[in-house]
């Protein structure tokens, strides 16, 4: 293939994502405003009218996939997809939930209509229909560069790292205190309240199930207690926002090899 043919294939090719610039303010970033559109496909009637969805549990029908399969279908991460998803669960558009599907345990999604309606209703214009062509957007490097700009210079918050520091010192009075805010710490805080749209109550759901988790603050049989550097880490973080720490007869195993004691 020359250039020649390439500019003629790439004008033909259908190889594009399609993405409705909605989908990315619903989301609050680019990467989960691409997997929130892949879900919503997934919703969509096939060419004949019938729903592409297969897999019927608990009165729904959901979206079933291995996290890699999002990689294929539109070139998001392991990571990146399991970071949306959680965010995504998070601000409640969407809900999951974890069954066998081909003999191994998947996490399922489904659209959370009523909540996605909301999110949809209050960034439409009001009498503005949704499939106006102008709320389409075919991705391209270029798109992808101009919209990370915009969002970076007009649209993304200050990171508010003290009120972070003091709602963990109030909801976690028996973890470790925080006694300064290194550089290192503030490009963990700032990664989490990126990664969560920028929204301060996510930090304060977050402390307050680790200061009402027993195991978290000690009663495990290592006597292991949580810390804030800990409670940063990506991983650890959408754990505990999951309930994965909630008080239970039986404890969580510990997610990070790293257990010591933050002594400032």
């Amino acid at each position: 293939m020359n250039w020649e043919q390439f500019l003629y294939w790439e004008k033909a090719s259908k190889d594009t994502i399609d993405v409705k610039r909605m989908y990315i303010d619903i989301a609050g970033d680019l990467v989960t405003g691409v997997l929130l559109s892949q879900i919503i496909y997934w919703h969509l009637p096939d060419e004949e009218g019938n729903s592409k969805l297969t897999v019927f549990k608990n009165g729904h029908w959901w979206i079933a996939k291995s996290r890699s399969e999002w990689w294929d279908e539109c070139r998001i991460s392991v990571k990146q997809a399991d970071r949306g998803i959680t965010k995504l669960a998070y601000i409640g558009v969407i809900e999951k939930e974890t069954f066998k599907y081909k003999g191994s345990p998947t996490t399922h999604i489904r659209i959370n209509p009523e909540k996605f309606m909301e999110r949809v209703n209050s960034i439409l214009p009001k009498g503005q229909f949704p499939s106006s062509p102008k709320g389409n957007m075919e991705i391209t490097q270029r798109g992808i560069s101009s919209i990370s700009k915009r969002v970076r210079t007009e649209s993304t918050p200050p990171v508010p790292y003290e009120k972070i520091k003091d709602l963990y010192h109030d909801l976690c009075p028996l973890l470790p205190k925080v006694i300064t805010l290194s550089e290192n710490r503030k490009k963990h805080i700032q990664a989490r309240f990126r990664q969560y749209g920028n929204d301060l109550e996510v930090f304060r759901t977050l402390f307050k199930a680790a200061g009402e988790s027993d195991f978290l603050n000690g009663k495990n049989d290592r006597k292991w207690t949580a810390n804030f550097d800990w409670l940063m880490g990506e991983t650890n973080m959408a754990k505990v926002l999951e309930g994965r720490y909630e008080n239970k007869e039986r404890e969580p195993e510990l997610l990070s090899p790293v257990h010591r004691r933050y002594e400032g």
